[in-house]
């Protein structure tokens, strides 16, 4: 019988670290949507995300750092659907951008 195939030992490379950090904000912001801030714990992100409360640690920081890394992401992508709202040309492009921006800031 063929043995699974386990995940290579070590450190991870720069793009499964890029996953795995972005797999991070990600469990995290549904959990602050959902639980609120108070609600979420970085343990339960850790799990979720099946990552180390270490790594989530020597990357972003404390509870606090998470949110705050949360948001400048939302922020840049509100921002660059901002600027393709504004370039657009027609009235039908410009409500189309307009809603998408409204609903990725939301």
């Amino acid at each position: 019988m063929p043995s699974a195939k386990r995940p290579p030992r070590g450190r991870p490379t720069q793009s499964d670290l890029e996953k795995r950090k972005a797999r991070v904000l990600e469990v995290a912001s549904k959990l602050f949507m959902t639980k609120g801030y108070a609600g979420t714990s970085l343990a339960e992100v850790s799990k979720l995300a099946r990552v180390s409360p270490r790594m989530i640690s020597a990357h972003f920081g404390n509870k606090a750092d998470v949110v705050t890394q949360i948001i400048l992401e939302r922020s840049l992508v509100a921002s660059q659907l901002a600027a393709e709202t504004a370039s657009g040309t027609t009235l039908e492009e410009i409500l189309y951008g307009a809603a998408r921006f409204a609903w990725t800031a939301a």
